[in-house]
């Protein structure tokens, strides 16, 4: 995986190649009541997906170090994930 200078939870990219996922992380330090999803965020995020010619991105973030982790995907990427556990619940 490589990111920008940070882990799989702090602040910065994450590059996934099997999964030909970007995700950014938006993790807190401290604990905080709130997050604002920025739509310029998820626009810069897109554009970051294309030129690491990479197909999924999600928005990773927390309210803070020991909360837990919560993701902002798709709806392409949602109806997947329906998709498949759908299949997992039929087999």
């Amino acid at each position: 995986m490589s990111n920008s200078g940070a882990g799989l939870f702090k602040k910065g990219d994450v590059t996934i190649e099997s999964a030909s996922m970007l995700i950014e992380c938006k993790c807190q330090m401290q604990e905080k009541q709130s997050y604002s999803i920025k739509k310029e965020v998820l626009d810069k995020l897109k554009e970051e997906m294309f030129a690491n010619r990479l197909n999924n991105n999600c928005l990773c973030f927390n309210f803070g170090p020991d909360s837990d982790n919560y993701y902002v995907i798709s709806e392409k990427l949602m109806k997947y994930l329906i998709r498949k556990l759908n299949e997992e619940e039929n087999d």
